[in-house]
Parts: C-alpha cells; sequence; structure tokens
C-alpha cells in the first residue's frame, strides 16, 4: 500500500460501518467505500446511502422462464404439444412419452406457483436453487428429443 493511501487509512472510516454502504476490498485498500469521492483537504467523503432498490416482480417472473426455457426451449415446448395432440407419433412407447410429457407439465405449474409465491412475498432471494423444483428426469430427457 502506497504511503499516502495508508496515511488515509489508518483507521477504517467511521462511515465505512454504516448500514446502507457497500464496503470492498477494491484496491487492496481496506475501507475504500464505492461511491466515495476525494476530498480537495485529504481524505474521502462518505457517499449518500443506497436507496433500497424495489422488488421487481419481472425479474422473478424471468428467472421462472429462464428455468423453464433451460429444460424445453419453445420449439421443444411446441413440437412436444404437437406430438402429444396426435397421440406420439414416432415414439416407441408412446405411455411413458405421454407420462413424462404429464410430468413436464405438472413441473411448470409447480414452477408458476414457485413463482406466484415470491412474488407475493417479495422474496429477494429468488435466485437461489433451493426455491425451485427440480424437472423430473424423464421430463428433460424426453424435452431433449425434442
Amino acid at each position: 500500500m502506497n504511503g499516502a493511501v495508508r496515511e488515509l487509512f489508518d483507521e477504517r472510516p467511521a462511515w465505512a460501518d454504516v448500514e446502507g454502504y457497500d464496503v470492498r476490498d477494491v484496491t487492496g485498500v481496506e475501507g475504500i467505500v464505492i461511491g466515495s469521492r476525494p476530498l480537495d483537504g485529504g481524505g474521502w467523503a462518505a457517499p449518500a446511502p443506497r436507496a433500497q432498490a424495489a422488488f421487481a416482480p419481472g425479474f422473478v417472473k424471468a428467472m421462472c422462464a429462464q428455468r423453464i426455457l433451460a429444460v424445453a426451449d419453445e420449439v421443444a415446448q411446441r413440437n412436444m404439444a404437437s406430438a402429444a395432440a396426435a397421440g406420439w407419433p414416432g415414439e416407441a412407447d408412446a405411455e411413458a412419452a405421454q407420462a413424462a410429457f404429464v410430468a413436464g407439465v405438472e413441473w411448470v405449474a409447480a414452477m408458476r406457483a414457485v413463482c406466484a409465491t415470491l412474488i407475493a412475498e417479495e422474496d429477494a432471494t429468488y435466485g437461489l436453487n433451493s426455491h425451485w423444483p427440480p424437472c423430473p428426469a424423464e421430463a428433460a430427457a424426453l424435452a431433449a428429443r425434442f
């Protein structure tokens, strides 16, 4: 650490521990706060506290859609729906294909239910895998064929 910076940060600034400030060791100097600015007379000015971001339901819906589309994109979904309506032509085991399709539809319903709950509770941890039900293996295997 260079001498000038060390002089400024012999002690951690009092405002660095205030809730709402983003304190990171971005330059190898503990105590520099993102958004702070140097003062003309030396030292650092504390940044204004960040406003709490409003909860955005659209982000939860996008997360849900992204997770569903990762298993079966829109083309695969249309093709599976068409095959189901036609009785699964070309599938060696139509009953197994239908069961896998139903499992996939039930999984999508469960995903949408979780999405609605996360939105209703304004749960900012919606990105955690633990919130979302896993896709049944047979449904994922069916989608991969389409």
